[in-house]
């Protein structure tokens, strides 16, 4: 029993391995959805003002971020090749992310003005 794992991947319940990105997505979504109503609550009770601390927290992960990745180091280091096919995966995918960040980032300089 204390090899088995803590948590049952999708596939235990015969769904394929994105349903765990989905499942993901939900459980973030009410967490943040859970804390703006909470936060709602205690700024009337004289804890801070809502702004305040949703300025707070767009400060903090503005700070956690991490850069935009080097897209021309990556296809540098791991050269599109017909026999390393994740090379062009991993390119595809930081180029992706890197459209992520950007979004994050002017979201995050939005809600700080």
């Amino acid at each position: 029993i204390k090899g088995l794992p803590i948590a049952a991947g999708p596939e235990v319940f015969g769904l394929h391995a994105n349903a765990d990105i989905n499942k993901d997505q939900q459980e973030t979504d009410t967490m943040l959805d859970s804390l703006l109503a909470m936060q709602g609550k205690s700024g009337a009770s004289g804890g801070g003002s809502r702004d305040l601390l949703l300025s707070d927290l767009a400060v903090d992960i503005r700070q956690r971020l991490p850069p935009v990745f080097d897209i021309e180091m990556t296809r540098f280091k791991y050269p599109v090749d017909y026999y390393e096919s994740m090379n062009t995966v991993l390119t595809q995918e930081l180029v992706r992310f890197n459209a992520l960040i950007e979004v994050i980032h002017t979201s995050l300089a939005a809600l700080l003005k």
